[in-house]
């Protein structure tokens, strides 16, 4: 039996559902008559409460329920007959419902329905239009907060009065079947090819198109799909502002449509701004879809694209000050703080930097680290920035980019750096930044050779023919030092350098200087050129470092290249007197009391032959031996065989004792050449002879036997010389010495005069004798200078001259070896004045007006004069100098003191304790202070000789009294300009410059002191040698001892 419940008037359709969530169905029931809906809500047993009425449209005849606004509860949607139109009434959940919203559809809606037409997950409605009129379905798209959109009429049958929902061809959209009253007949609709917009690129004024995106569920039918569409809303005019146009796969635009080509499922919609020079920043362009009856609207049926305006990005430097770059500075920032702006983009696209002048290909670098996508690639002074980021990136990107100059000697010219950057439409400003170079004086380079040089003894070897020198920013140099600056041994190593291109070498204990202004290639081939030799025939084997250093006032690195030396095993050496021992009938002669020998590396000798050859007579010749210290002597037939092994000191004397004797009464005359040679048990020394003249009287005193090269006899004994000067023309001052020869050829150990090798051999035998000035202060006379020197008896000796020059400033420096010049029939002429006298005038070809032989003319005798006092050494190397050590009173000295300078000069003595000018600081009688070593200077003027200051004014001359106390050697030194407080106080700012006769212990390494003769010394005082007149001072002292 049916249960009633009171409902509205008429009711006309019913739905069921849960309204108010108790899980209890409920009713909702349409009511024609009153306008409303009954709302039951049932408690699960069947029974329902009292209906509560909620007002709808006007004789509503159809309901159905859905969750239309998505909030979890359902929601009643009804059709209104009369008032043409769908009420929503959206639920609460617990069974009651908010005031309708109406919805219009087509006229006398009789039946509705709830389904997904579009497929965007939202619940649409349709609606039957039972009227003959209308004769259709409207449909309303939800939006899923409960409200629809304008409906779209799908016609149908006649008088359609119901609806519904169902899949009905399997293609997963849902379709409609709607039941025609008059036509008795069912209309099935299947869903239509669904339609959605969505805004593409915006377009870009005069620079790019915009474009909405159409996209299909289904390929568009034959004929094409032409779709509807509006533009309210946007704030552009079409036309004036932009125009709209086919894109792709659309055939056609007119008035408010498109079509869409068949068979394609998107389409793009061309939007063309129109370029004009209003700036406007808000012209969008909205595209709203219409309804039409070929397809659906999705959702997505509005877009909207904005118009951009297109501005380009600015780039702002923060200052405009010079950048200063210095040479081989770090990579410098151009603009750390630099600006970059865009007012329509946040992207930059790209950068250009450049160096628009003052480029140098081979020197500029701009340089930049890839970041933050962006990639630089630098080529030719310009470097390019590519890829896609922000503005910020790009400006961080810009501010880091550095400027880097890769040369040694960079171009001045002011580089000026461009910047501009790119959106991808349009290039930014261009700003500019410049940069100041400024070069530096680097050092000069020097690159030896790594390998250690070999180096074998008695070579001559150039330490690095492969050294480089290179120099960026000079092309000339103006000096180079290379020092021996470890293993050295002052009494073995000896660098060499033959002066070239301008580059003079001066050589001085271990370190030899190169001064001149020269290219660096020159300097490089004079360097190449340096040569290493040991002069010892024992060297030591410890490496040298041989150390290399140019300068262009700046120094340059310091180079090496290791020796490594290696000694050999030299056979013993034995030297003969040279000149001929007379033998007196019936007796028996010393053949060679003076001959040595030596041997370097073996201490000990075990044979000795000793031989008369040439003129060998035997039935009178006899060579006596007395055995000693272990040597036995055996003779026969002109061999004198000694054995038996003894120190080379035991053969020298054992050889010193061998005496030629003639058993004849009348003895044949002739020369007897007896030769000696000795053997160490590895090696034999060279056979050397001696001449004995039988019968045979030689000429005594000085003599010129042949050529240039003089005679002094005197077996066994010291002789002495005496030269004068007797007069001098040359425009410099030049330096006479002597060297002792081996024969009458004039030969030094087998070299023979202007062989190779033969002015180096002859500077190791010769000795100073005197020098000539080229302009005397007033009141100094030439014409009594004189020197006496000693020399052995039964010598050959020659003459050479130094040009302008001293025979120490040639051994300190053997670069200057072409300042000797040797006698020969151009340079010297020989005038024999009788009595063992003779006159030798010089012509010297490197001086001026060189035609007569008068340069420098002395006279020559021997004599038996005493040496003068103090005079012992001289005639040696470096002999600037008084050695009283064999005297044992004092010694007054009487000085005459001469000037021609500017200069304020004063002379001094002070004692050393050998002739290499060693002082002792302590009074212990041994050497604390070498020459050159520091405090040298202060130890010699505080040892100064108290009561000897001698000055004078410029062209005056003066006389002093002084005393030198016995056993000691004094050294001369002039002060320039000073006086001997100035260097003992405690400021060296105010030292004056000092010279000394050893050029080790000078600060230019320079020669300041001359011997003019004994016991006269000449000085220059400026430095570097200066003008080398040795006249700025002079002293003659006359020396004797007190009684």
């Amino acid at each position: 039996t049916p249960t009633n419940f009171t409902v509205g008037t008429n009711p006309s359709s019913v739905t069921v559902a849960d309204f108010n969530s108790d899980g209890n169905l409920d009713l909702a029931v349409a009511n024609s008559g009153t306008s409303d809906v009954s709302v039951l809500l049932g408690d699960g047993t069947g029974n329902f409460a009292t209906a509560t009425n909620f007002t709808v449209g006007t004789n509503p005849t159809s309901v159905i329920v859905g969750d239309f606004d998505s909030d979890g509860n359902l929601d009643l949607a009804v059709t209104n007959s009369s008032s043409n139109n769908v009420s929503v009434l959206l639920g609460n959940g617990s069974g009651g419902f908010g005031t309708p919203t109406n919805f219009s559809v087509g006229t006398n809606p009789s039946s509705v329905t709830v389904g997904d037409f579009n497929g965007d997950g939202k619940l649409d409605l349709a609606v039957a239009n039972n009227n003959n009129s209308s004769n259709n379905v409207s449909v309303l798209l939800g939006n899923g907060s409960g409200g629809f959109g304008t409906a779209t009429n799908f016609s149908v049958g006649s008088n359609p009065s119901s609806v519904t929902v169902g899949d009905f061809n399997g293609d997963g959209k849902l379709d409609l079947a709607v039941a025609n009253f008059n036509n008795s007949n069912v209309s099935v609709l299947l869903s239509t090819t669904k339609i959605s917009i969505a805004a593409g690129t915006n377009p870009k004024e005069g620079i790019a198109d915009g474009t909405f995106t159409i996209t299909l569920d289904s390929p568009a039918p034959n004929g094409g799909l032409t779709v509807n569409f509006n533009t309210n809303s946007s704030t552009a005019t079409t036309t004036t502002d932009y125009t709209l146009e086919a894109g792709t796969n659309i055939t056609a635009v007119s008035g408010n449509t498109f079509t869409i080509a068949a068979g394609e499922t998107t389409a793009t919609l061309r939007v063309v701004a129109v370029a004009d020079n209003v700036t406007d920043p808000n012209e969008t362009v909205i595209l709203n879809l219409e309804s039409g009856s070929d397809y659906i609207l999705s959702a997505n049926n509005t877009a909207t694209l904005t118009i951009v305006e297109p501005v380009a990005p600015v780039i702002t430097l923060t200052s405009t000050n010079l950048i200063t770059y210095t040479e081989n500075d770090a990579a410098t920032a151009i603009d750390s703080s630099l600006i970059v702006n865009d007012v329509n983009s946040s992207d930059l696209n790209s950068a250009t930097i450049s160096i628009t002048s003052g480029f140098a290909p081979d020197q500029d670098i701009l340089e930049f680290t890839d970041q933050n996508g962006i990639t630089g690639s630098y080529s030719d002074g310009v470097l390019t920035l590519t890829g896609t980021a922000t503005v910020t990136e790009y400006q961080t990107a810009l501010r880091s980019i550095k400027y880097r100059n890769t040369s040694d000697n960079p171009s001045t010219t002011t580089r000026t750096i461009s910047f501009v950057a790119n959106d991808g439409d349009l290039d930014s400003n261009t700003v500019t930044r410049n940069i100041s170079v400024s070069p530096v004086n680097d050092a000069p380079t020097i690159i030896a050779t790594s390998r250690t040089l070999d180096y074998t003894e008695n070579a001559t070897t150039a330490i690095d023919s492969n050294l480089t020198v290179i120099d960026p920013d000079s092309t000339n140099l103006t000096g180079a030092t290379v020092s021996i600056t470890s293993g050295f041994v002052s009494t073995e190593d000896i660098l060499s350098f033959t002066n070239q291109n301008g580059i003079t070498g001066r050589y001085s204990n271990g370190v030899l200087t190169l001064t001149g202004t020269a290219t660096v290639d020159q300097y490089q081939e004079a360097l190449r050129s340096i040569t290493y030799r040991n002069r010892s025939e024992k060297p030591s084997t410890v490496t040298r470092t041989i150390s290399f250093v140019v300068n262009n006032n700046l120094s340059s690195n310091t180079a090496t290249r290791n020796i490594n030396v290696s000694s050999v095993n030299d056979a013993p050496v034995v030297v003969t007197t040279k000149n001929a021992v007379k033998y007196i009938n019936n007796s028996s002669i010393n053949i060679d009391s003076n001959i040595t020998v030596t041997d370097v590396d073996s201490p000990n000798l075990t044979i000795a032959v000793i031989r008369i050859n040439d003129g060998f007579n035997s039935l009178e010749d006899i060579l006596d031996f007395t055995e000693q210290n272990g040597i036995k002597g055996d003779y026969d037939n002109g061999f004198l065989i000694l054995s038996g092994t003894a120190t080379v000191a035991q053969y020298q004397a054992a050889l010193r004792s061998i005496k030629y004797r003639n058993r004849s009464n009348n003895p044949s005359v002739g020369i007897r050449t007896i030769s000696f040679l000795v053997y160490d048990g590895s090696a034999e020394s060279i056979a050397v002879t001696r001449n004995v003249n039988v019968g045979i009287n030689e000429a005594t005193g000085l003599t010129n036997p042949k050529d240039d090269v003089f005679f002094l006899s005197g077996e066994n004994q010291k002789v002495r010389l005496k030269v004068q000067l007797t007069g001098r023309s040359a425009n410099v001052v030049n330096e006479l010495g002597l060297f002792t020869v081996d024969d009458a050829q004039g030969t030094i150990d087998g070299i023979a005069p202007g062989a190779n090798g033969y002015a180096e051999a002859a500077l190791t035998r010769s000795r100073v004798i005197l020098s000539a000035l080229n302009n005397n202060p007033n009141g100094f006379d030439y014409n009594n200078l004189s020197s006496i020197l000693e020399l052995d008896g039964s010598q050959d000796f020659r003459f050479l001259l130094v040009t302008d020059g001293t025979l120490d400033s040639v051994r300190n420096n053997p670069g200057l070896i072409n300042k000797l010049l040797f006698s020969s029939v151009t340079t010297q002429k020989i005038t024999d004045l009788g009595e063992n006298t003779f006159s030798i005038g010089w012509k010297d070809p490197f001086n001026n007006n060189a035609t007569e032989f008068n340069h420098l003319v002395v006279r020559v005798q021997q004599t038996d004069q005493d040496l003068p006092l103090g005079t012992n050494l001289q005639n040696d190397f470096q002999g600037e100098l008084i050695d009283l050590r064999d005297v044992q009173t004092a010694v007054k000295a009487e000085f005459s003191v001469y000037r021609e300078a500017a200069y304020d000069n004063y002379v001094g003595f002070y004692q050393v304790v050998d002739e290499n000018g060693g002082i002792d600081t302590n009074g212990d009688g041994k050497v604390d202070l070498l020459t050159g070593q520091a405090g040298y200077i202060e130890a010699a003027v505080r040892n100064r000789v108290a009561g000897i200051d001698l000055a004078v004014s410029n062209q005056g001359s003066a006389s002093f009294t002084g005393t030198f106390q016995p056993g000691g050697i004094f050294i001369p030194f002039i002060i320039v300009n000073g006086r001997p407080d100035a260097l003992l106080d405690s400021n060296p700012n105010n030292n004056p410059a000092i010279y000394f006769p050893f050029l080790g212990a000078n600060a230019d390494k320079a020669d300041h002191i001359r011997l003019l003769g004994n016991n006269t010394f000449g000085f220059e005082d400026l430095s570097g040698g200066g003008d080398r007149d040795f006249n700025d001072l002079i002293v003659k002292i006359n020396l004797s001892t007190v009684v």
